[in-house]
């Protein structure tokens, strides 16, 4: 879509955004780690905390939706996937240390 001004507009709203003429879709359902996607940080520390799930998981989990959507939104400047992951590994250690 494209404003008045000729400037490219981005729609949010509801479950997907419209990103020039092309729709993102929030998480496929079932793809693995989907459901923590629409959790809050809070809620996510959480369960990290609980071991419900992994931070190496979480992490995981938001950079395939990263690597999915970026292509279109252009949002992420530097890729640091893998020093995310290195260091959710850090934090599941030191959780399994204190628990």
């Amino acid at each position: 879509m494209r404003a008045a001004s000729g400037r490219r507009r981005v729609v949010a709203g509801g479950p997907w955004m419209l990103a020039g003429e092309r729709v993102v879709t929030p998480a496929r359902a079932g793809a693995p780690g989907a459901e923590w996607l629409q959790l809050s940080a809070c809620e996510l520390a959480r369960r990290i905390r609980r071991r419900e799930v992994s931070a190496r998981a979480v992490v995981a989990a938001h950079i395939e939706r990263v690597r999915r959507v970026n292509p279109v939104l252009n949002a992420v400047v530097a890729e640091r996937f893998a020093a995310a992951l290195a260091e959710a590994d850090v934090a599941d250690r030191r959780i399994a240390r204190w628990w």
